[in-house]
């Protein structure tokens, strides 16, 4: 089963001058994404299953937790756990590859999205070595009949734990 999303970030899309947008495509078999693809058009990103590995993070001074504008409170819990900083943005996934180009550590959705939203994210995700879990920390589903999963954590390997034990209140 294909799940596509033709435009994630339709609200930044429609924001002129805005990078903050993203196209999904993922083929899934036996719930899990086995091969995905994101797009960022506009910035000329190309990320794949086949072809993106995890980028060495160049020392910084704190991690970086990324998540939507709508939802700073529960990032703001989990960069405290990790000692960092949060940031935000539209487009989830703008906000996952940002954690595969290495340019963040962290992303947290901590509430449902649908899974045109969550799939092709989190198959590039998991194929470049990062953790990718509910908010919950279960594993995701895909295409199931009630097309939600719960929240989107993907993560650096060195911080999951601790950004997992922050979200479970």
């Amino acid at each position: 089963m294909w799940i596509i999303d033709p435009l994630d970030g339709t609200r930044d899309f429609c924001r002129p001058g805005s990078v903050e947008w993203a196209v999904h495509v993922a083929l899934v078999e036996d719930g899990v994404p086995t091969a995905a693809a994101v797009s960022l058009p506009s910035s000329g990103g190309l990320y794949g299953t086949g072809i993106s590995v995890v980028k060495q993070v160049s020392e910084r001074d704190r991690p970086i937790v990324i998540t939507s504008r709508s939802q700073w409170g529960e990032a703001e819990e989990v960069a405290s756990a990790i000692g960092g900083v949060v940031r935000s943005c539209g487009s989830a996934g703008v906000k996952a590859m940002a954690v595969v180009s290495g340019s963040v550590d962290v992303y947290v959705h901590p509430s449902g999205l649908y899974e045109w939203d969550a799939c092709a994210p989190a198959g590039v995700a998991m194929a470049a070595g990062l953790d990718v879990s509910g908010i919950d920390g279960s594993q995701l589903e895909f295409n199931k009949p009630r097309p939600v999963v719960p929240g989107l954590v993907v993560s650096r390997p060195e911080y999951t734990d601790r950004v997992l034990g922050a979200l479970r209140w």
